[in-house]
């Protein structure tokens, strides 16, 4: 009876023995980063204990009962606090009360930004050291970490829940069929169609180039796998082992590189120490996976960090400020600057960024007398910085008077700001460059080249300022920016210059007796509306090369004299005319300063006059008085022509006014009208071509002809008056 007592006791043990378990005990996880709450770390170890338990490989303790063992092993080691059970000495006492064989510890923590580490490890509390481990990546996320404990593959946790805990052996899965060039044509032949977006990429299959897309369209090929790449430069490149079949189509989408941006611009990009980009926005192809990336920029802080490259998704840095603010006031404009020995630009500087730490600020200038100064500036701080500058002064006396040696007073003026009133003594800088003394319409001028701390005598003798003109404009104005040209001109050392009146305009007309000055045509300075120019000739013929100019010029110029019909009076100067125009007409410009006297103005009226009598009161030779004799017959052959051009006109707009008038009835009465009135206009046309001894060209024949049109278009108008 013992015996058999003895037999089926041992037979117990030894079933006992063979289903023998590891018994395990969970331990909290550990978030040493603080990434999670406390709810969702008891859910993540709740979650690893039942993945544990599904595997049926483990005995699990409970988790009730860990947490007694846990108090008990807590007030053993003293350690206060059953989060802090963590250490070796606190999870031994705790075990030994479990008589667990093995410790589940769990802990994340944060890489970098936007990626995380989970780390599993087994301690055997035995042997008390860790016998197995596995570790894992996930974007930080509670979804990302439930993923990434999902794909464990230690401990057995890769088993499916449900299944029985049994060990199998052998292969547990089959490869996919690794692809080889010799796979190529082992099928039909097939011809498949390739598209790349965008196009002019190079395509590759099984490693030979074969052509580039869209020009490359189709292939004939074995069916099968086939390793297809498609490249372009500036692209990221694909590879893909694709099974062609008969109407494949083969497309692929290239990412263009990635955009790498800084705030602010102008950053210089490092890729894994290497140098990418010298200066933010730009456009890299740069392979994907983990990288560290330094940007820096000088008045930033260099940041450094590790990121995902990925295609597709651009890189944006933002830099931190390394810089204070520093403001450079003087009480003088254009001082020169000087930082720490490099130009900085001149006074005032109202705001420019500099790093932190001592610098030496510096004025210079051959006008001043400066001191140096030294500061310190902080990250973040406003500095104002006052130049401590003195002007280098000399002095001058000025004494005025005219031609006639009597003295005066009169305005004085230094690089065009007035200053006081001659005669005087004055402190001036050492820089100034031209003093310039005036009276009403006289003027002394001199350039002026000063010491420090010496006194100058200027005996300023006024004399007559008279007109001066500017060079001609490289463009057409209208009106308004003629105007404003003038007033911003600076040229031969002046700054007052304006547009020309049109009487000043017409100081610069010759060989038209009629619009020079003085002449027989009325509009001036005094006579500006239309009236005045009614009836009248204010014109010459054409000239060609200049020829009505004493500068050359051709074309219309603008004056600032304005019009009662069409805005502003100009001179045509390929014709000596005088007329009107919109301002907003595209015209030359030359600037007038100076006055045009009263007296010069009688000068030029007489001009040919004084020229005769001075010539007969001389010996001159006949030929002389024989030329003037035939410039005064061309005048008079002028005005006769210019009279019979105005009396044109005149019928002309006779003749429109009294047709405009004719009652519809009267038909004939408006046939004559228009009839008389070609006869006479075409008779004055003869005339013309007498007076002048040249028969019209036939540019002249065409613009005759639009006239006669011009009285022809009343007759229309009149039919359709009275349709």
């Amino acid at each position: 009876m013992k015996k058999k007592l003895f037999v089926l006791t041992m037979l117990v043990f030894l079933f006992v023995s063979g289903t023998e378990k590891d018994r395990l005990a969970v331990m909290d996880l550990q978030d040493e980063d603080k990434i999670l709450n406390k709810k969702t770390i008891s859910k993540v170890t709740d979650y690893i204990f039942s993945r544990l338990q599904e595997t049926g490989q483990y005995w699990m303790i409970p988790k009730s009962d860990r947490d007694v063992a846990l108090e008990q092993a807590i007030e053993d080691t003293m350690q206060g606090s059953r989060k802090q059970c963590v250490d070796e000495k606190c999870q031994l006492s705790m075990t030994e009360q479990l008589q667990a064989n093995y410790i589940i510890n769990t802990k994340i923590k944060r890489l970098y930004k936007g990626t995380c580490q989970i780390t599993i490890s087994k301690f055997d509390v035995e042997k008390r050291a860790g016998i197995d481990s596995w570790s894992g990546k996930f974007d930080c996320s509670e979804k990302g970490l439930f993923i990434a404990i999902d794909r464990i593959d230690k401990f057995g946790m890769t088993k499916k829940r449900g299944q029985q805990a049994s060990f199998a052996t052998g292969k547990m899965g089959k490869l996919e069929e690794e692809w080889s060039p010799d796979m190529a044509g082992t099928g039909e032949q097939i011809i498949v169609r390739f598209k790349s977006e965008p196009e002019n990429a190079t395509v590759l299959i099984d490693g030979k180039v074969v052509g580039k897309t869209p020009t490359f369209k189709s292939k004939m090929l074995a069916s099968g796998k086939h390793l297809i790449k498609m490249e372009k430069d500036g692209y990221y490149s694909e590879t893909k082992i694709l099974d062609l079949k008969k109407g494949s189509k083969v497309s692929f989408n290239l990412y263009p590189p990635l955009s790498i941006n800084s705030n602010p611009d102008g950053a210089m990009i490092k890729i894994d120490g290497q140098l990418i980009c010298q200066s933010t926005p730009c456009k890299k192809v740069i392979p994907e996976g983990e990288r560290e990336i330094t940007v820096q920029k000088e008045l930033y802080e260099t940041k450094t960090e590790n990121i995902t490259i990925k295609k597709g998704k651009d890189i944006n840095i933002s830099l931190s400020p390394d810089y204070g603010v520093l403001q450079i006031i003087s009480e003088y404009k254009d001082v020169d600057v000087i930082l720490d020995g490099k130009e900085t630009g001149k006074t005032p500087i109202p705001e420019m960024k500099i790093s932190p730490g001592p610098h030496r600020i510096e004025p210079q200038g051959e006008c001043f007398n400066t001191v140096a100064e030294q500061f310190v500036i902080k990250k973040g701080e406003r500095h104002q910085i006052k130049l401590a500058v003195q002007k280098k002064m000399a002095a001058i006396k000025v004494f005025a008077s005219d031609k006639n040696g009597n003295d005066m007073e009169a305005d004085v003026f230094i690089d065009g700001e007035k200053i006081g009133t001659a005669p005087g003594t004055f402190k001036i800088s050492v820089c100034s460059k031209e003093i310039v003394v005036k009276r009403e319409e006289e003027e002394f001028k001199e350039t002026l080249s000063l010491k420090e701390k010496k006194v100058y005598t200027i005996n300023a003798v006024v004399k007559s300022l008279g007109l001066s003109w500017s060079k001609r404009s490289k463009k057409k104005l209208n009106w308004k920016d003629a105007k404003l040209y003038c007033a911003n001109l600076k040229e031969n050392g002046y700054s007052d210059w304006r547009l020309p009146t049109i009487s000043e305009l017409r100081t610069i007309i010759k060989n038209c007796p009629v619009t020079e000055t003085g002449g027989s045509c009325p509009i001036t300075n005094e006579c500006l509306t239309m009236d005045c120019a009614y009836n009248v000739n204010c014109g010459c013929h054409r000239s060609l090369y200049g020829g009505h100019s004493i500068f050359g010029d051709r074309g219309k110029f603008w004056s600032s004299s304005k019009s009662d019909h069409c805005d502003f009076w100009m001179v045509n100067l390929d014709y000596a005319r005088l007329g009107c125009a919109p301002g907003v007409l595209q015209n030359k410009v030359r600037c007038s300063r100076g006055v045009l006297s009263s007296k010069a103005k009688s000068e030029k009226k007489d001009e040919k006059l004084n020229d005769i009598e001075n010539l007969n009161e001389s010996e001159s030779s006949q030929e002389d008085i024989s030329n003037i004799d035939k410039m005064s017959q061309v005048d008079l052959v002028q005005e006769k022509i210019n009279n019979l051009k105005n009396k044109r006109i005149n019928i002309t707009k006779d003749t429109i006014y009294k047709v405009k008038n004719v009652p519809c009835s009267d038909v004939g009465k408006v046939k004559n009208i228009l009839k008389k009135s070609i006869f006479q206009i075409k008779e004055i046309w003869k005339e013309i071509d007498s007076i002048s001894g040249v028969a019209s060209d036939k540019k002249e024949r065409r613009r005759r002809q639009e006239r006669l049109n011009k009285i022809k278009k009343s007759w229309k108008i009149f039919k359709k008056r009275c349709k």
